[in-house]
């Protein structure tokens, strides 16, 4: 878990919570969070090169359809990510774009989950959030999803926290502009898109990796 080397394993941080809550939301097994946050517990306060926020822009073609990738990540050496994500991106048959290059595409946001939400009060969801500066809160059925601007997501985390209400997922994500921008994938395409994600989810350095393909395991 990238969040964990910024914070030194810190699990009150809010950046390795967010990361927490979306390993367990993906089902990686428990052990394997448990390993990511010890390796970089004695990091704590030791000093180091600082991390850099990095974003990678690739145009991927899976199963004969063109998908447009946005790749994020977090490192203190810039020159090893870029190496090795683009030599990630070349073997599964992509090409790495100028960053940048998909901000037609994708919306960057803070977003924040609720499940269960009908165990919440509804109105004060809604007023809390608000007040911390939400600009969309959207509940339908049993879920909340909270979308803010990027700078807003940690002070409104812990405004709803201090409120206790306590959010069941959060992070910044980069979503569809517009949803007639996603593709459909056929099931070869959706084979090789998991296998992409799998060599990503393997570099320590990538956080997370958005796309706008649709298929019935994995959302854009």
């Amino acid at each position: 878990i990238s969040a964990s080397r910024a914070c030194g394993g810190d699990t009150t941080n809010l950046r390795l919570q967010s990361a927490i809550a979306h390993a367990r939301s993906v089902q990686l097994p428990k052990d394997r969070i448990e390993e990511a946050i010890r390796k970089h517990e004695q990091t704590k306060d030791q000093g180091g090169a600082d991390l850099l926020n990095l974003r990678y822009d690739a145009m991927m073609s899976f199963g004969g359809t063109k998908v447009a990738c946005l790749i994020t990540a977090l490192s203190e050496n810039r020159n090893r990510t870029a190496s090795n994500v683009r030599a990630a991106i070349h073997k599964s048959g992509g090409e790495m774009l100028a960053t940048a290059a998909h901000d037609y595409l994708f919306s960057h946001v803070g977003m924040v989950l609720f499940e269960k939400v009908s165990e919440v009060d509804d109105d004060r969801l809604f007023e809390c959030a608000m007040e911390a500066g939400a600009t969309d809160v959207d509940i339908e059925d049993d879920t909340a999803v909270i979308t803010c601007e990027p700078e807003d997501l940690w002070p409104m985390v812990q405004a709803l926290k201090d409120s206790q209400l306590e959010p069941t997922e959060f992070d910044h994500r980069y979503v569809l502009a517009d949803p007639q921008l996603s593709v459909p994938l056929s099931e070869e395409g959706k084979e090789r898109l998991e296998i992409f994600m799998e060599k990503m989810d393997e570099d320590e350095d990538v956080s997370r990796v958005f796309h706008n393909a649709i298929t019935a395991t994995t959302d854009p």
